[in-house]
């Protein structure tokens, strides 16, 4: 065996085993003396023809002569030049060996491969796409790139014919290198620069080329275009946190673990054996959730578990980075800590990147390009430059995001740099501002699309909130939370605006002013929604008289208009909003939109005591007004005029008009209003028997009120449900759900010590209709005979109407009840629903 690191050290080696002299071997191969001197010294290459000749002169076996002559090319290493080699098997050796490759082995990672299976599939189907050649897997540090790289090699190599080959960049620094790095991975002796000679040798090589951590080499990555235009055959799989910016460059973008838990269990085993995996299900979930399944920070965060409990470390992940940290001494110190791996990124970033980055660092939830460059000094092409390096995502609708343990480092160091009080304030300012605008123009067009920005930027609402909070600026957080009633209301956010208003309110001095005033109303009629009736009726005491003395005509009536809503006397409350009319007059155009809302619910108060006709004029009122003033669809009036034709038995018009209306909401991702209509739609089509829509209605509508926390709300749907099983002859399903309604009832209903009727609404009214009609399906008439005549005696008190197909029902139940009761058990079921408080009569049937 000739051991040799250059071509021309192994050619002299072979001539002077076969006694041949400088002159003899140039003279039988028809060239100068002094060409053979300088191939010997590595100073030339032999061309095709002189290789030729001289594998004859130096007796290389015929069947090795074409590896010899690429060999002597350059295009071939030289461990290929194996003495004594016969046949075809030598040519095979000379490529690797039985089912061998012409590259070296992948690394073997000391651990197995967890997830990702989909993005496995993709980055495997893409390195097999002839115009796929060179393909980047970006990500930010610690997102498990080379993992999966290294993964997705293993599982293509079969496809190159001459293998594949990992070359680590990490500690290249000099972009000049990366061409001898290639060729030291590939144990490649070249005989000059590597980034001339290395094209030439991998030209006729089929093969997938991995580079490893490429972020830090810049513009010299450029040399990778010169690669794959002369090798056509070699396939390029890189790994970065930024675009190697090259025109042939596919990307992948890596995101977080899918089986972070999974990651976090085994990582926890092998610290703590007696690691239960299942009974810290909970916190384990909360703690790949506040690291956005970074699998580096799952690792990390898992590695403390012999110290601390999840819920622990949970803890500690919410205050800042340090616990993120190891004391393993075989992982790289990049990789020790999510400080060391966010360190080398900053470091990466010029002083404009990182200013605008730091304060990015305020936002929360995502923002759009106008919110960064207000606050951060950031155009798009800053932000885009900022994606490009992993440090910044790109979502939906043209926002962006940025990773939750990134934003914590950037919030360090703009705290560090003495500039977070002026960027916070600048974005909660730009909030306070959005919430100003979403208040003024919810009635008119622009209302629809400022809804749904709003609820794109909660979470920066809440951060500027909690701002306002911080600095002591509790007026500002007044006026914010106030000017969000409506989407406390529909954005399904109702649990939230209670605590911030109640935090807020707790922490002012509440002395009279439109802020207070407004922050006062809202959460007293948020309140009742999430089972706290008791408690907003102590709000609602003091709404009413400070804006009698504030004097502001447009407040006035927004305070009457909302105790009109929660008053259960229905005249009392036709009277309440009957004071608020006059006020409209005195109201800026730019608000009259409010007029709308007001003659819509007069005509709500009207059509549920029967007054049908002039309950129409009022809807017809307030949609002249809305097209009068270009309102947006979220006032018009299609569905209650859909609810107007239940009332009088003409079920396929309601159908239609309500169908209509829940397409409106559904257009307008407005929660509240398409959960109202579509438990309304569920109900039309039970009563057409369309019940398989119905259930398909009724099942979202719940979910939707599910997310809201809205009690009352998931009553009322369970009521329809009830009914709906009732009708496909389901009693005991009926049964169940109608029990559930009740129960919610009388969670959300005060305790009274008397018989007087309160706290009642048409839809709960119903609900005991349709509880009788269960209890009596179920062979239980006394409760049904309760329960019908407490029906009676509230929709007298209240001047109720049941829909037609629903008083019909309860009819024809009365009949088959009294049947089956003897007269004296039909009176004391009477007399017992009379004597009964509503909370006595909602937990009658619960046993």
């Amino acid at each position: 065996m000739i051991n040799s690191f250059s071509f021309g050290e192994w050619l002299k080696q072979r001539r002077k085993q076969l006694k041949l002299t400088q002159r003899e071997v140039a003279t039988a191969v028809y060239c100068s003396t002094a060409m053979i001197k300088k191939i010997e010294a590595d100073e030339r290459q032999p061309s095709v023809e002189l290789a030729q000749s001289l594998a004859v002169v130096l007796k290389v076996p015929s069947d090795q002569q074409d590896i010899f002559v690429e060999c002597a090319r350059g295009e071939r290493p030289l461990d290929h030049l194996v003495e004594e080699r016969g046949g075809r098997g030598a040519e095979e050796q000379g490529r690797g060996g039985a089912g061998g490759r012409f590259a070296p082995s992948l690394p073997t990672p000391a651990t197995s491969f967890i997830g990702r299976q989909a993005e496995l599939a993709d980055i495997t189907a893409k390195l097999c796409q002839p115009n796929c050649r060179l393909l980047t897997l970006l990500a930010p540090g610690g997102m498990g790139k080379t993992r999966l790289a290294i993964e997705a090699a293993r599982q293509v190599q079969v496809d190159f014919a001459d293998g594949v080959v990992f070359v680590d960049l990490t500690a290249v620094t000099d972009p000049t290198l990366i061409p001898d790095s290639i060729a030291h991975a590939l144990n490649l002796s070249l005989p000059g620069p590597a980034d001339k000679h290395l094209p030439r040798v991998l030209r006729q090589r089929q093969m997938l080329i991995l580079l490893d951590n490429c972020e830090q080499l810049g513009d010299g990555l450029a040399w990778l275009s010169i690669l794959l235009a002369v090798a056509p055959n070699i396939t390029l799989l890189a790994t970065s946190r930024e675009r190697l910016q090259l025109a042939e460059e596919w990307v992948f973008s890596v995101s977080g673990l899918d089986a972070a838990l999974e990651l976090f269990g085994q990582t926890a085993v092998r610290v703590k054996p007696n690691f239960d995996v299942s009974g810290e299900k909970t916190a384990v979930h909360n703690i790949c959730q506040l690291v956005e399944n970074l699998p580096l920070a799952v690792e990390l965060a898992a590695s403390w578990t012999p110290f601390l409990t999840c819920t622990q470390i949970a803890a500690h992940i919410q205050t800042g980075l340090d616990i993120l940290a190891t004391t393993v001494r075989n992982i790289p110190a990049r990789h020790r800590s999510m400080q060391a791996v966010f360190d080398a990124s900053w470091h990466l970033l010029t002083e404009t990147e990182r200013n605008v980055l730091m304060r990015l660092s305020v936002f929360r939830g995502g923002w759009r390009v106008e919110e960064a460059t207000a606050v951060a000094r950031a155009n798009l092409f800053l932000l885009r430059g900022l994606a490009e390096k992993s440090l910044v995502r790109v979502g939906e609708n043209g926002r962006f995001h940025i990773h939750e343990l990134t934003r914590q480092y950037a919030a360090a160091q703009l705290q560090a740099a003495g500039a977070e009080k002026e960027t916070c304030q600048q974005h909660a300012n730009i909030f306070f501002a959005l919430a100003q605008r979403f208040d003024q123009t919810q009635p008119t067009p622009e209302g629809p699309a400022l809804f749904q920005q709003v609820q794109q930027e909660f979470h920066n609402i809440e951060a500027a909130l909690q701002w306002f909070l911080d600095s002591e600026q509790s007026n500002q957080a007044l006026q914010l939370a106030g000017n969000l009633g409506l989407f406390w209301f529909g954005g399904g956010h109702r649990l939230e605006g209670v605590r911030w208003l109640e935090t807020i309110l707790a922490g002012s001095d509440q002395a009279d002013s439109i802020a207070c005033c407004a922050a006062l109303l809202t959460v007293a009629s948020l309140l009742p929604l999430v089972g706290r009736e008791q408690d907003a009726a102590a709000y609602m005491a003091q709404v009413k008289p400070m804006a009698y003395r504030l004097e502001d005509p447009f407040l006035l009536a927004r305070v009457l208009f909302t105790v009109s809503l929660y008053l259960g006397d229905r005249e009392e409350a036709k009277r309440t909003l009957e004071e608020a009319l006059p006020l409209f007059d005195l109201i800026q155009d730019e608000r009259k939109g409010s007029i709308v809302v007001f003659y819509g619910f007069y005509g709500d108060l009207l059509r549920e005591t029967g007054q049908y006709a002039e309950a129409k004029a009022y809807y017809q009122k307030a949609e002249e007004v809305r097209l009068r003033y270009g309102f947006s669809m979220a006032d018009n009036h299609t569905g209650n005029f859909g609810r107007l034709a239940l009332q009088e038995g003409n079920l396929p018009e309601a159908y239609a008009l309500v169908s209509e209306q829940v397409e409106n909401m559904r257009q307008l991702r407005h929660h509240k209003w398409l959960a109202d209509w579509l438990v309304r739609l569920g109900e039309i089509e039970t009563y057409l028997g369309e019940w398989s829509a119905a259930q398909t209605h009724l099942q979202e509508c719940f979910q939707l009120m599910e997310a809201m926390a809205d009690l009352r709300g998931q009553a009322d749907v369970l009521a329809g449900l009830g009914y709906l099983a009732l009708q496909r002859g389901e009693v005991a399903t009926a049964v169940a759900h109608m029990q559930n309604c009740l129960h919610l009832y009388a969670e959300i209903t005060p305790p009274t010590t008397d018989t007087k009727v309160r706290d009642l609404t048409p839809e709960l009214i119903d609900a005991i209709l349709r509880a009788g009609l269960a209890a009596a399906a179920n062979q239980q008439p006394a409760q049904a005979a309760t329960l019908f005549a407490a029906v009676t005696r509230f929709a007298s008190a209240m001047n109720h109407f049941p829909p037609p197909p629903l008083a019909q029902a309860m009819s024809e139940a009365v009949t088959a009840v009294r049947a089956a009761l003897s007269s004296v058990e039909w009176e004391m079921a009477v007399i017992q629903a009379q004597q009964l408080t509503l909370n006595q009569l909602l937990a009658i049937w619960q046993s």
